[in-house]
This record gives C-alpha cells, sequence and structure tokens, in this order.
C-alpha cells in the first residue's frame, strides 16, 4: 500500500520512502510484493504514477538489501521494463527515466546477478550509450531529499528525512551511491 501511495501522489516523505526500503529488505515475500507494486505501476499507471515508481524503484535499489535486489531479476519485472521502454504509448520523460536507472544496474550489478538487466540493456539501449551500461549520478536529485528554506534562508534537509528504524545493509553492488543513514 505504500507504495501504491509514493507512486500515486509523488510523495516527497522520505521517512515513508526509506520505511518501504527496510520493508522491501525485511523478508522475501516483502520483496516480492514491492516487486509486484512496482511492477503494476509500470504496467497500468499513467505517466506521472510511472515516473514516480521509477525513482522510487532507483531509491529502493539504493537503499535496499539484496533480498530486494533478487527479486527485481524477476522475468515478468525485466519483461514489464521492456514493454514500458519500447511502447510508443511511453511518455518520453518516463522512457529517458527508466532508461538511465536500467543503464545504472546493468553497469553495476555483478554478472551473476545482473545478467537480466544486461541483456535488456543492450536490447533497448541507444546506439550511442556503452554496452556495458552506465554509472548513476549520485547527485541527481531524485535521490535526495527535498530541502525547507526557512524564514533565515537556512536549508535543511526536510523533517521527514529520519530513518525510524535501523537502515538495510548498504547494496555492496551499486558504487557510487552511498545508502541514506
Amino acid at each position: 500500500r505504500s507504495t501504491g501511495y509514493i507512486t500515486d501522489t509523488a510523495s516527497e516523505d522520505w521517512s515513508l520512502i526509506l520505511d518501504v526500503c527496510d520493508l522491501a529488505s525485511s523478508s522475501e515475500a516483502n520483496a516480492k510484493e514491492a516487486v509486484r507494486a512496482l511492477r503494476c505501476e509500470f504496467k497500468y499507471g499513467k505517466p506521472a504514477a510511472q515516473l514516480a515508481a521509477a525513482r522510487l524503484w532507483a531509491i529502493m535499489l539504493r537503499n535496499s538489501s539484496e533480498i530486494f535486489i533478487n527479486q527485481c531479476t524477476w522475468r515478468k519485472f525485466l519483461d514489464t521494463l521492456e514493454d514500458l521502454l519500447t511502447s510508443s504509448r511511453t511518455a518520453p520523460v518516463v522512457r529517458d527515466r527508466v532508461m538511465d536507472i536500467l543503464a545504472a544496474v546493468a553497469y553495476a550489478l555483478s554478472y551473476k546477478t545482473g545478467a537480466g538487466y544486461r541483456e535488456l540493456w543492450r536490447r533497448v539501449k541507444p546506439r550511442n550509450k556503452p554496452e556495458e551500461g552506465m554509472p548513476f549520478d549520485y547527485k541527481d536529485a531524485m535521490f535526495n531529499p527535498p530541502l525547507l528554506v526557512t524564514a533565515a534562508t537556512t536549508v535543511s534537509p526536510s523533517p521527514s528525512y529520519t530513518r525510524s528504524s535501523s537502515p538495510a545493509p548498504p547494496l555492496k553492488s551499486l558504487p557510487g551511491l552511498p545508502p541514506y543513514q
């Protein structure tokens, strides 16, 4: 339900987003459910929800455990990504964002874990992009909590950006993307 709420509302509530990451990392069943929810958003969602799902997926890849990463290699999920990337009905902004995430996953994951992603990347990548994918730009705004500007123009992270539970183990296979603590 939280995944649907985040994608339907394009929520900036980092506390909720990181709670979803923790929950998806806690068990195989939870990871499967999170991947199913993302798949449904990619497959049936409107462009705004698809874009929010792409952002959430990228954040989850960066902040979830191997349990979640392994579930993301599910054939139906990869097929849904391919359909999204090759469909003429997909909004260009959604296609570009999902393509960037796919490139980073293909680049970062081990050969064993990321084989499905690398194969998909090679099938759908633009001609001018490298075969091995490309790393994420960790400075990308989608990875940063919103900043609040107070009357004194001090910039600080949103107060909702706190982890309520212990963080998931950092994902060692996505270099250049330190998990949020």
